[in-house]
């Protein structure tokens, strides 16, 4: 229930008596919870600082496992572009070759 309300239940129309449940001589004050705004993130940046001193060399060992990975697969990748460019070479030196030479004795 927010302020307003509270002070329409105090005073309804028609009516000067305060006979309201809660309602008191002087105004009421707006709780922590009654005002529009909602409630921030103000200390949930305290825990990054247990996550930043014990997770940071557990994050460290991931970044490294994952450029490992990534250099490993960068290197097949290229071992495989090379593997295919040698086999396409030599079948066409061979297919070139073997209309040249003619067959034996």
């Amino acid at each position: 229930m927010t302020y307003h309300e509270r002070q329409q239940d105090c005073f309804p129309a028609g009516r000067a008596s305060a006979q309201g449940a809660g309602c008191s001589g002087r105004p009421t004050q707006p709780g922590p919870g009654d005002g529009r705004e909602r409630p921030g993130f103000g200390g949930l940046w305290l825990l990054l600082i247990p996550v930043a001193c014990c997770g940071g060399p557990l994050l460290v060992a991931g970044l490294a496992a994952a450029g490992a990975l990534a250099w490993g697969g960068l290197g097949l990748a290229l071992g495989a572009l090379l593997a295919g460019a040698m086999l396409i070479i030599r079948l066409r030196r061979r297919a070139r070759a073997g209309g040249r030479v003619s067959e034996g004795p």
